[in-house]
Parts: structure tokens; sequence; C-alpha cells
């Protein structure tokens, strides 16, 4: 079952940095995340509603704080594609920010922060698929 209206922290120690993870809809993140905002960052984002077809967004807040936010009411195979979605975004910020260009030399540190934070929200929100467990023929 989907964890909602809750915001989890997942800790990036290795980059210095956090990542919220939210299922909800769009206003609660952002006041779930209110503290981190500027006062005209917090109205821009508020203004900026997603559309009615996005699944959920990926943000990065002024101060650094990355947000990923995922609508809430769908269903968890479409929560947890999202999550992997919105991993794969704030894992390229996370290393654009900190000067880790995506090359053959930085894949391993790409992949690697991509199974990291979906397995961590994935995990905190519920939405952990799954998987047949029966032997193989």
């Amino acid at each position: 079952m989907i964890i909602e209206n809750k915001l989890f922290i997942i800790p990036v120690d290795v980059y210095m940095r956090d990542v919220g993870v939210i299922v909800s809809t769009w206003e609660q993140a952002i006041h779930s995340i209110s503290d981190q905002l500027e006062e005209d960052e917090k109205e821009y984002l508020l203004r900026n509603t997603p559309e009615a077809d996005e699944r959920g967004r990926y943000f990065m807040t002024n101060s650094g704080f990355s947000v990923v936010w995922i609508r809430q009411g769908q269903s968890p195979q479409v929560t947890y594609s999202t999550i992997v979605h919105e991993a794969v975004h704030a894992s390229v910020a996370i290393l654009k920010k900190i000067g880790i260009s995506l090359c053959s030399k930085s894949e391993e540190a790409y992949t690697y922060l991509i199974e990291y934070l979906t397995f961590e929200a994935s995990s905190k929100l519920g939405a952990i698929p799954a998987f047949d467990q029966s032997p193989l023929p």
C-alpha cells in the first residue's frame, strides 16, 4: 500500500545532499517542504501546478534540497515507474550540481545513485513491486 501525504527524507551522505520524496497533491508537497523554501520560491511553485497528466516531478530548491513529488491516487505500478523516472532526474541534477558529468568514467556513480534513490523511495513509500518468486523451470 502506497503511503501518501508524508514527506520522507533520503540522505545521500556521499554527496552531502538530501532528497525529499512524497506522494501527495502538489499543494501538500509544497506545504511539506515550506521550511526549505524562500517565500517567493514557494509562491512560484504554487503557481506552477503540474498539468493533470503529469505523474510526478523532480525539482531542486534554491537551497539545494532535492524533491521528488509523485501524484497521489495512481496505481502502485504507475507510482513505482514514476519513482524510477524521477530518481533518474534527481540523480542527474545532484551529480551535475557537484560537477560530475555523465560519461563512461562516471556511469557507475549515476547508476548507483539511481538504484539507491529508487530503492529507498520505493521502500519508504510502500511501492516495492511484488516480483514473481516461482522457481525457474
